[in-house]
């Protein structure tokens, strides 16, 4: 729950508790006993800001200390008895686990999520959704009744993704185990699943990685100027980038570092912001880390090969020659792709994807894929190219190499599209 409690520190084994939401917390300990992790002493604590509710909450938290220290000193004298020092335990454990339903505990899991002081806002609110699901399914059960047949029965009719089902089981899992530190579970109910067969049945995503072939990559540039010669310096750069559609859209000219001289070609592009989704459903942009964290990009620089900078070149020329985009700079706010129609930078990456793009994949007679497809278009050229799978990892934001291992690990293809080909590292960027 942390470690403070309404700006009292809360000493190391001792911590505050709400059972449900609105009733009144309580302080505990914890301490482990003959290999098992064990909670006792739930001692009420008032949750006033008086002078003499703060007294009283002091000294609540103190006893549960020393209490704490005694049986620690105890463990270690190995003279311990549990059921002397905490007579009531047993019997406590006994009603809360054999006796109340599950939406007790589900209540209680959902208050200590909302409180969790490193969850990301957006983690808090997926976790308390599927906890709030799990109650309209097993609310009712006792706890004593609570067994595998419950959760499988009720995964097996979702008709969802295997991972879906793997994020709806974390807070669930987090819930059990901790109902069997405290003894109000006698047995793990999750054990007798056979996840692994059970997620095995359920259908795979419909998504599938399929990048753009040469051919299809010249028929969409020649449909994407058609409609806008700044579309077609924004699809070829997206192909020899691989950015995420969020972290194109917030480019700016000032990222942009044309003079650095790397090996494989000229300049470079700071990419440190993301137009992303916030808690409430909008869209906004967030600034990165040098670490990956939910909805931000890792901060990082993407080398220009030479098909990226010629891109890039073209559409600034566009940008300072065009007198709607010059009109409108301070709008635009140095956007490097602004959306052409408006002169305004989009307000949300799938403006695009939803429009724009299904206009030129028609024109160029393509089957349509989303605009992720070009990051995956990326990902593939440059390790048909041979180039270092933990360069690329660097190059689209990844921790390591895993990624680009379980997703393109059996798409060697060369660079005319050709599935189990490969090419070493050439000065080829056109395909021919």
């Amino acid at each position: 729950m942390g470690r403070e409690w309404n700006g009292i520190a809360l000493p190391k084994g001792v911590e505050v508790r709400i059972q449900a939401e609105g009733s009144q917390p309580v302080v505990s300990i914890k301490f482990r006993f003959k290999g098992r992790q064990h909670r006792a002493l739930h001692i009420p604590l008032p949750t006033g800001n008086t002078a003499a509710e703060k007294l009283a909450a002091r000294e609540a938290i103190s006893k549960a200390t020393a209490k704490r220290l005694e049986v620690l000193s105890q463990i270690e004298l190995g003279t311990f008895d549990f059921d002397k020092s905490f007579p009531d335990a047993a019997k406590e454990r006994a009603a809360e686990g054999s006796q109340r339903p599950m939406k007790f505990f589900i209540e209680r899991q959902i208050v200590e999520v909302k409180k969790h002081p490193t969850f990301h806002e957006s983690t808090k609110t997926a976790y308390c959704n599927d906890l709030k699901a799990w109650q309209e399914e097993i609310g009712k059960v006792r706890a004593c009744d609570l067994a595998g047949h419950h959760f499988k029965n009720y995964l097996s009719k979702l008709d969802v993704i295997a991972k879906t089902i793997r994020n709806m089981m974390l807070p669930m899992r987090a819930m059990i185990a901790e109902m069997l530190e405290d003894g109000e579970l006698s047995a793990d109910p999750l054990a007798t699943i056979n996840m692994k067969k059970l997620l095995d049945k359920k259908a795979a995503s419909d998504y599938e990685v399929k990048p753009f072939e040469w051919e299809e990559r010249d028929r969409i540039l020649v449909a994407a100027k058609a409609a806008n010669e700044s579309f077609e310096c924004m699809v070829q750069f997206w192909w020899w980038t691989g950015l995420r559609s969020g972290e194109l859209f917030v480019l700016r000219e000032t990222d942009y570092e044309p003079a650095f001289i790397w090996s494989g070609g000229k300049g470079r592009i700071r990419v440190e912001r993301v137009l992303g989704e916030t808690d409430d459903g909008s869209w906004a942009e967030r600034v990165g880390t040098k670490g990956r964290r939910k909805n931000k990009p890792k901060a990082r620089w993407v080398f220009l090969n030479p098909p990226a900078r010629e891109a890039l070149e073209r559409q600034l020329k566009i940008l300072r020659g065009d007198g709607k985009v010059v009109a409108l700079k301070a709008a635009r706010e140095n956007f490097i792709w602004p959306n052409p129609n408006t002169g305004r930078g989009y307000t949300r990456p799938d403006l695009f994807n939803k429009s724009e793009w299904t206009n030129i994949l028609a024109g160029a007679k393509v089957d349509f894929r989303n605009t992720y497809q070009c990051r995956h278009t990326y990902a593939t050229t440059m390790r048909a190219r041979g180039e270092d799978d933990t360069w690329i990892a660097e190059q689209m934001g990844h921790e390591n190499t895993d990624m680009l291992v379980r997703i393109y690990g059996k798409r060697r293809v060369d660079e005319r599209g050709v599935e189990g080909g490969y090419r070493v590292r050439n000065n080829n960027w056109k395909g021919a």
